[in-house]
C-alpha cells in the first residue's frame, strides 16, 4: 500500500514511513508547538531511520522531504474534509429552515 501512497516512489522506505510516524507522534508531545511540532517530528523520525538504515546523507533527506510533502498532502486533504463537512452541515441547515 505505500507505492499507492508515493512514498517509495519519492525515496521513503516502509522502516522509514515507520520512524516519521514515531517521530511525529514524540514531536507531537516533546515539541509543544501545534502542528510544527508533528511535522518537526515527522521529519526527523524519516531523517534518522534512513541514516541509520543506509549509512547516508543523500537518501535520508530525501526520505525526510517525503515525509514533509506527505504531512502537508495529508494535513491540506484533512482540512477540505472539515471545511466540506462543515458546508454539508449548514447547507441541510438551511434548508430544513433553521
Amino acid at each position: 500500500w505505500l507505492p499507492l501512497l508515493g512514498v517509495q516512489t519519492g525515496g521513503m522506505s516502509c522502516a522509514a514511513s515507520l520512524g516519521s510516524l514515531a517521530g511525529g507522534i514524540a514531536g507531537t508531545f516533546l515539541i509543544p508547538i501545534p502542528l510544527l511540532g508533528t511535522l518537526i517530528g515527522t521529519v526527523i523520525g524519516a531523517l534518522l531511520v534512513e541514516f541509520v538504515r543506509r549509512g547516508q546523507a543523500t537518501p535520508a533527506i530525501a526520505a525526510g522531504q517525503q515525509a514533509a510533502r506527505l504531512f502537508v498532502i495529508g494535513y491540506s486533504l484533512r482540512l477540505i474534509s472539515s471545511v466540506g463537512i462543515v458546508v454539508i452541515y449548514i447547507i441541510s441547515l438551511a434548508s430544513s429552515g433553521f
